[in-house]
């Protein structure tokens, strides 16, 4: 029965249709944010100070009357700031450190031109809603993965030589003298790279499933003049990973994996013993000791539930026999039969941004 006016809390109704209001205003910015994503016109802010309309249309090459609507929707959404006495849009140097710095631990520019896909298969996405399976990986398109390899690439530069793996001294040590590692689910690469200039002395391969995937992390390793250090190859891990290893990383993909069970239980028996599995889950915002657990993380779970649906859900075909493993670090069916003890590197997650990094040492059931 629908509720009549009189029995609603219209303070709670107008509270709730601002948000959706904002909601909808955010998703329109989208699109226009993406457009300045794809003209380097955040760069070009960055780099040339306050500007009016006209000097960034000559500077970026733009139609003015364009640039005008850009730069003025962009300051009502807060992303600029307006100089109404000088007619000036300026990048201020915090907002350019999202947006613009692609060395910045909170570098988010990419992730826009990521959401384009989304909107594209909203069609295909219902029909999986109805009957089942999902979007191959191969409709996403190059701009959602190149995309992803930017959001992705800034956390390898800024955390993991430095932070994670650092904090399980035996696998810094074991690399430094020559050993090995896999990435499962390397996508384009870049994890690897990363650890490549760090531990030159280490044997390095990434593994996944999709072969698009493979072709660019190859392309990468050899224009970064790494393709000697590193290798990759085509590989679903879930019926077994080649070799043994003194570190295996997965790096967003075992909340993403169809069958995580199968996945963890290759992952353990290509692990060395007493060696260790890294698996970093975002954490944007620090929870402050008087919130609520409950509501804690809910920016942060907005931001990484969302994509999970979808993007993972999608091109993991309708998640069969998939378990949730959000926030767990591994299924419970991993964990209930011995195969996964978990524990967390201490002080590597206290600072403001930064990956929660779990650090596990997986081992066989008997």
């Amino acid at each position: 029965m629908t509720a009549t006016v009189t029995e609603l809390d219209m303070e709670v109704v107008q509270g709730f249709a601002f948000k959706v209001f904002g909601d909808i205003t955010a998703q329109q910015m989208g699109p226009l944010t993406t457009v300045g994503d794809r003209l380097g016109l955040w760069q070009t802010l960055a780099e040339i100070g306050p500007v009016t309309s006209t000097e960034l249309a000559a500077r970026a090459g733009l139609h003015e009357r364009y640039a005008r609507e850009w730069l003025a929707a962009m300051a009502c959404h807060g992303y600029l700031k307006y100089d109404a006495e000088t007619g000036r849009f300026r990048l201020p140097a915090e907002h350019a450190f999202v947006l613009s710095n692609t060395d910045s631990p909170l570098y988010l520019r990419s992730v826009f031109s990521m959401s384009e896909a989304s909107w594209r298969h909203i069609d295909q996405l219902a029909e999986a809603f109805l009957h089942g399976g999902g979007i191959p990986q191969s409709e996403f398109g190059d701009r959602f993965w190149c995309g992803f390899e930017r959001f992705t690439g800034a956390s390898f530069k800024n955390f993991l030589n430095q932070d994670w793996i650092p904090a399980v001294p035996s696998v810094d040590a074991a690399l430094r003298n020559g050993g090995s590692a896999a990435d499962i689910g390397c996508g384009n690469g870049q994890a690897l790279l990363t650890l490549a200039r760090a531990y030159p002395q280490a044997t390095l391969i990434g593994y996944d499933n999709y072969a698009p995937a493979i072709a660019a992390a190859t392309a990468n390793a050899r224009a970064a003049g790494l393709d000697d250090t590193v290798r990759y190859a085509v590989r679903d891990v879930t019926e077994g990973i080649p070799g043994s290893y003194d570190l295996i990383t997965l790096f967003d993909v075992v909340h993403d994996a169809p069958h995580p069970v199968q996945l963890l239980t290759a992952v353990a028996r290509a692990l060395k013993p007493g060696v260790h599995l890294l698996h970093p889950g975002v954490q944007l915002f620090r929870r402050r000791p008087a919130q609520p657990r409950a509501s804690a993380g809910d920016r942060r779970l907005r931001l990484l539930r969302e994509p999970e649906l979808l993007h993972d859900a999608g091109a993991g075909g309708g998640w069969p026999g998939h378990r949730d493993v959000y926030g767990r670090g591994a299924p419970a069916g991993v964990r209930d039969r011995g195969r996964l003890r978990e524990s967390r590197a201490p002080g590597v997650c206290e600072q403001p941004v930064q990956h929660l990094l779990h650090i596990a040492d997986l081992t066989p059931s008997q």
